[in-house]
């Protein structure tokens, strides 16, 4: 891909790509579709900047129709207005998808299966009341996650809020310019410089770089930032001939590229001048963000949604097959035949299910919004109360993301404190050298642990000489200091990596000084020889820390003549070994109780990173994460070599993973699903979307880069991790809701469907019209709304929980069969009240009875089927908790419209007579034989249940 030479507009060019091959049995969302135009994009920009990297830097600069002097003026308009400004696109969900979502819910699809049927048998008003519920739980979702999509977008990174240096010309022959544009106006070919806090604005190509190091932790996942400079010797994979990409893989090569940046990551140390090779869409990033990320499965609530939905279509077919077989053997079939079954159908099926689900999904999403955690797809408050496994990257998400100062020690590995003071000189005087408001980050990191100690105490006094400065080549810094009472004598320090700083020095202190005592010169008593037996003790030392997860700096110290001539690497010898700065990624402060509390409510928590394996093992150690033994970390190399099978075993009795690029994150996530777990994601780099979108839920915080929030389906608006708790929480809470609701609306439905086909046995008539059945659930259903606004049981919060589709199904048919025992009292009773039932007055009454009776004990049932009291003054076999004053306010409008339903208005239109006074007695007298059965049933069930 590269700019086109010829005149006319200006263009990316480049040959289409050939997919990449999945990893072999994998599901993994992280492959390439040759009929997606966001996939083959992504191959391409991988292609064309892993091509530029390879390129002599006048090879490039005349493809990108650029120079050493940058664009001019008229060249980055005329591209600009070309190719469009430098912005990643906005990862939409659109309408059509978003509806063709809510359309695809489980119990959608069994509703508009019976509206169709109703149509088809002339029950017109039925169906076009099941479809009008259909619709309006489909637009509470799509509403809820509009609403969701409006919230995340007050948190997204603005790109416009920094700036870019760039060189331009007025004319092609004025000299460059260099000054400050909005990022959003760069263009290919445009030259760049960076500075030491400068994020990078676009994809680039280094031309020139000093000391430059890169953060490139949202991308990778690596926390340790990253050499970059244009000279560096390149790895194998850059000087082999041109393979075909694989975007499951291909990333980590790239980033490993010494002299490529990318938009997305961020300068810590040095300064450098780069040419934009792809801006907005075409960058990595934003091809990255634009790719289409798909569930290679259901998440938690898909699966139970439709495990659910099967059974409860199949007991429809089963009841309309044996009403139909009923009416055929009692009454000759026919249309009548039909209607009752469909009837019966209708019955056994709460038309507001998906409503009422939705309802408290909505809810649900509402606490979680109160809690400062954006639900971005409103089945993800399930999976969070489903979820029992969380799989988190490390860098950024349980770490802060920059090194902090661990230890101070001296060659023997005892505490020294005249190290940290030495070691804070060459930081403080490097960065007074450079720029000390966006300074490197150890240089930073060894002066905060050097102030609270009130270290260094004597450095306003001292004046820097010379500094030479650190390099990726040198992987050093030296500072020389003239100090006070030390005339004609000048003091190097110098700061680097141990295999540098260790064969530049001649002697190592042997004993821990005083802080005091400064002016030891290299000859002191105390001082050894640093032979070879001595520096191999030394840099096992240095492995020994770093297998623990802590970098080691070398701090030595020289006294020399001062002299009027310049000073270089040169001078870096004959040095005095002081000691070692440690420094590491320290977790955040509220991590390790956040995932205590985690572990505490039955949620396994297992680390997948991309970053060193000793690292990941020191730090999952530190959070109280239990199995992070070194040993025992799986590397992205032993997952390479692993079949999904083969990885599955491996990865459910592992926690720790590292060293992982992003397709093996998703791999690992896919196997703990393929275990039977529900797994969450939690991640805020590029490197983790794969894992994101193969999760059941996934999760990331305000401070991701774009394409990680877009792709979560929840995202946390503050950085702590102790509202995840509250998120597990409020999501058990909904699932407790919705498996209460699927309960108690089962049972009853159940119960008086069985009555149905008993009673056209036993009648000479229905016992219910097909209206009256849909008037009686819709009543119902409205009441049941209100669970979710019902107390939680507090047992339910302790551990996760999934809609089990056998107990569900056993409770319907253990409860229902009680309801209709209950309705066979009420027949008996009804039958006696009316006596001649070949009557179409009396077969009315007989109906107002049986629908006043359902209700009054559907009410109930809201009460006495709801989850029991574990602990508290209400517990006990025989007592319930108290419900919420929205359950009992519901249950009491439910007994009215009972009552008053067969003396309204629409008694006639509904086939519905006026109840004799005669009847309340006997309506008493069925619902305390129907409350005796069910508080009776409902201590067995419990019983039984602690047994299992």
């Amino acid at each position: 891909m590269v700019w086109a030479p010829e005149p006319g507009p200006l263009r990316l060019v480049g040959t289409p790509p050939e997919p990449a091959p999945a990893h072999p049995g994998t599901d993994a969302p992280d492959t390439v579709d040759p009929r997606d135009p966001a996939e083959q994009a992504l191959v391409g920009v991988h292609r064309y900047l892993d091509g530029s990297a390879r390129l002599s830097e006048r090879q490039l600069l005349r493809q990108l129709g650029s120079g050493l002097r940058g664009l001019t003026e008229q060249d980055a308009d005329a591209r600009l207005a070309g190719l469009g400004e430098n912005l990643l696109p906005e990862a939409r969900v659109s309408l059509r998808a978003r509806l063709r979502a809510s359309a695809r819910d489980p119990f959608t699809l069994v509703l508009a299966a019976l509206a169709g049927a109703s149509a088809v048998i002339g029950s017109i008003g039925a169906a076009i009341v099941i479809t009008a519920l259909a619709t309006v739980a489909g637009t509470l979702r799509f509403l809820a996650e509009r609403q969701a999509d409006r919230v995340a977008a007050l948190v997204r990174d603005a790109l416009a809020d920094t700036t870019a240096t760039v060189l331009r010309r007025a004319d092609p022959d004025a000299p460059p310019v260099a000054r400050e544009v909005a990022p959003d106006q760069l263009v290919p070919g445009d030259l760049v410089t960076l500075g030491p806090g400068d994020p990078v604005p676009a994809d680039l190509r280094l031309l020139r770089a000093d000391g430059l190091l890169v953060s490139q932790a949202a991308l990778t996942g690596e926390s340790a930032p990253v050499p970059k400079a244009p000279d560096l010797q390149p790895k194998a994979s850059e000087v082999q001939p041109q393979a075909p990409v694989d975007v499951a893989s291909s990333g980590t090569d790239l980033f490993g590229s010494p002299r490529l940046c990318f938009l997305g990551s961020t300068v810590t140390a040095g300064t450098a001048t780069g040419v934009v090779l792809a801006t907005g869409p075409d960058s990595h990033l934003g091809a990255t963000h634009a790719r289409p990320r798909r569930r290679a499965t259901r998440t938690a609530y898909g699966r139970g949604s439709a495990g659910i939905a099967r059974s409860l279509a199949l007991f429809s077919a089963l009841a309309a097959t044996a009403a139909l077989t009923v009416n055929a053997v009692w009454f000759g079939g026919g249309l009548q035949a039909a209607a009752f079954a469909v009837a019966v159908a209708v019955g056994l099926t709460p038309e507001m299910l998906p409503l009422v689900v939705s309802s408290i999904l909505a809810r649900g999403s509402v606490l979680l919004g109160r809690r400062r955690i954006v639900v971005r797809r409103m089945p993800a408050v399930y999976d969070l109360g489903a979820m029992d496994l969380l799989c988190t990257d490390k860098t950024g998400t349980l770490t802060r993301g920059r090194p902090t100062l661990s230890c101070r020690i001296g060659p023997e590995g005892t505490p020294d404190p005249t190290v940290l003071h030495w070691a804070a000189v060459n930081s403080l005087l490097s960065l007074e050298q450079g720029d000390l408001l966006t300074g490197d980050p150890v240089d930073e990191a060894v002066l905060d642990a050097a102030h609270p100690l009130g270290l260094p105490l004597d450095a306003d006094a001292m004046s820097a000489v010379a500094v030479v400065p650190f390099t990726p080549a040198r992987r050093r810094s030296t500072v020389v200091l003239r100090r006070p009472g030390h005339p004609g004598t000048v003091t190097l320090v110098t700061k680097g990596a141990p295999e540098e700083v260790l064969p530049r020095c001649s002697r190592f202190r042997a004993r821990s000084a005083d802080v005091a005592d400064r002016a030891d010169g290299p000859d002191a008593a105390d001082d050894l020889p640093l032979d070879a037996a001595a520096q191999a003790r030394l840099l096992a030392l240095v492995d020994r820390h770093a297998r623990e997860g802590t970098t080691l700096l070398a701090v030595a110290r020289a006294h020399r003549p001062a002299r009027l001539g310049g000073y270089g690497p040169g001078d870096e010898a004959r040095l005095t070994l002081l000691g070692f700065v440690g420094l590491r990624d320290e977790l955040l402060p509220g991590a390790p109780a956040a995932l205590a509390a985690l572990a505490d409510a039955g949620v396994e928590v297992k680390v997948v990173t991309g970053d060193h394996p000793a690292v990941a093992a020191r730090l999952c150690r530190e959070a109280g994460i239990a199995g992070a033994d070194p040993d025992t970390v799986v590397t992205g190399a032993d997952i390479g070599r692993l079949d999904d099978m083969q990885l599955a075993e491996l990865a459910a009795r592992s926690t720790v993973f590292a060293r992982t690029t992003p397709h093996q994150k998703a791999r690992v996530v896919a196997a703990l699903r393929r275990n039977g777990r529900t797994v969450g994601f939690l991640g805020d780099g590029v490197n983790d979307l794969p894992a994101l979108a193969a999760a059941d839920v996934g999760i990331s915080a305000d401070s991701a880069v774009p394409a990680a929030r877009s792709a979560s389906d929840a995202v946390l608006v503050s950085k702590d991790l102790t509202v995840l708790g509250e998120a597990l929480t409020v999501g058990r809470r909904s699932v407790g809701a919705i498996a209460t609701y699927l309960r108690i609306t089962f049972s009853s439905n159940f119960g008086n469907t069985l009555s149905m086909i008993l009673g056209s046995m036993l009648l000479p008539f229905l016992p219910m019209l097909p209206t009256q059945i849909l008037v009686q659930n819709l009543c119902f259903d409205a009441a049941q709304l209100t669970l979710a606004f019902d107390r939680p049981q507090p047992s339910a919060q302790c551990a996760p929980r999934i809609l089990d589709r056998r107990r569900t199904m056993a409770f319907m048919v253990c409860f229902g069969v009680l309801n209709s025992l209950s309705d066979l009292i009420t027949f008996a009773l009804l039958g006696h009240l009316t006596g001649h039932q070949h009557d179409p007055a009396a077969q009315a009454v007989f109906r107002s009875g049986w629908l006043t009776e359902n209700l009054v004990t559907q009410a109930l049932a809201l009460h006495l089927l709801r989850p029991d009291a574990d602990t508290g003054p209400w517990s006990g076999p025989w007592r319930q908790r108290v419900a919420a004053w929205p359950v009992w306010l519901a249950a009491a409008a439910l007994i009215a419209a009972a009552l008053g339903l067969p003396r309204s208005p629409l008694a006639p239109a509904l086939g519905l007579g006026a109840l004799p006074l005669s009847w309340l007695p006997y309506l008493a007298l069925i619902v305390g034989c129907y409350c005796t059965m069910v508080l009776t049933a409902r201590r067995l069930w419990r019983s039984r249940s602690r047994q299992r």
